[in-house]
């Protein structure tokens, strides 16, 4: 049986898929391996691996991070070449505009 889904949340994970999609590709134009979190239910959405340093990133458009998720990424033990990061797309009329915050 196939489900189709309608109403704003549909959009709003088409939407997060979208820009996990952008992300991953930016970060293989880098020279990442990059790997998807199914789901997206943990903190982390992509693992960057790359010759010198682990990147873990959690994606959002035009929202925030919320203090429990922020605190949860915080205390997230990794070893010193694993790089925590969020990456927030601003939607623009002409794009996008990406920040990205390292913790």
């Amino acid at each position: 049986m196939i489900r189709t889904y309608r109403g704003a949340g549909n959009k709003l994970y088409k939407k997060g898929k979208y820009y996990e999609r952008k992300s991953r590709k930016l970060l293989e134009e880098e020279g990442y391996y990059v790997v998807t979190s199914a789901g997206s239910k943990g903190i982390w959405d992509l693992v960057a691996i790359g010759e010198k340093d682990i990147r873990v990133i959690q994606v959002k458009c035009n929202s925030v991070v919320s203090k429990i998720e922020k605190k949860r990424m915080i205390e997230f033990f990794c070893p010193d070449n694993v790089k925590r990061e969020i990456w927030i797309f601003h939607q623009k009329s002409n794009g996008y505009l990406l920040d990205v915050t390292k913790l």
